[in-house]
């Protein structure tokens, strides 16, 4: 009972008074919009472009996030019909243009994404 105790006015004591210091939400919570720069739209064949990926709160000030939070992501309408990819996309956001065609990348940070439509000719 007394290390029950001694548990509960541990985490009521990290709580705060709500009068102290601002609250700290989860990131999920504060991600309002994400942005990617820079925004390619056009590429040729084997071209490569790294991408960075921001992600900003409902005030548009910008959010520090945890890699692990960030997943680049590539389309291709052409994939599993023996088209074959139009771009590749790494885990760190390096865009190769591999065949002609038209597809869609993106960034997702905590369930928000910003998508970008891109030609390869």
């Amino acid at each position: 009972m007394r290390r029950l105790a001694i548990t509960l006015a541990v985490l009521l004591s990290s709580c705060g008074s709500g009068g102290g210091g601002d609250p700290v939400a989860p990131a999920a919570a504060l991600v309002a919009k994400v942005t990617i720069s820079p925004e390619v739209t056009s590429l040729s064949p084997g071209a490569t472009v790294q991408l960075t990926a921001r992600a900003y709160d409902g005030q548009n000030r910008e959010i520090t996030f945890p890699p692990a939070n960030l997943q680049w992501i590539s389309y291709s309408a052409g994939y599993g019909r023996g088209i074959g990819a139009v771009v590749s996309m790494s885990e760190t956001g390096l865009l190769t243009a591999l065949i002609k065609g038209t597809t869609t990348y993106a960034a997702r940070i905590n369930g928000v994404q910003r998508n970008v439509d891109i030609t390869v000719q």
